[in-house]
């Protein structure tokens, strides 16, 4: 289940600097790269914040070993999955400026 939740995470940013990369090579002006750059961060902000919601109402009722091993694991992605978030947020604050 850690697998699990590492790929998701390594599947979003990947994406993200994938997009990143793609933009920053496009033969376009900085003004018209920053503007389609912070609309697709924002875009990656806004499903993040889904599927943090989406784990943070997912509720498991601890009874075995490993369901509290499961209940780590969606704790610990939920943390990475914050810290992704606020670190997408300040990078387009950046793009704006």
């Amino acid at each position: 289940m850690r697998k699990n939740s590492i790929s998701v995470l390594a599947l979003l940013l990947g994406a993200a600097v994938g997009v990143v990369g793609g933009v920053l090579f496009a033969p376009a002006r900085g003004s018209s790269v920053r503007k389609v750059l912070s609309y697709r961060v924002r875009h990656y902000v806004e499903k993040l914040q889904e599927l943090l919601k989406t784990l943070s109402q997912t509720e498991v009722v601890v009874s075995t070993q490993a369901k509290t091993a499961g209940q780590e694991v969606i704790d610990e992605t939920i943390s990475k999955a914050k810290l992704l978030l606020q670190e997408a947020n300040e990078l387009a604050a950046q793009i704006e400026q």
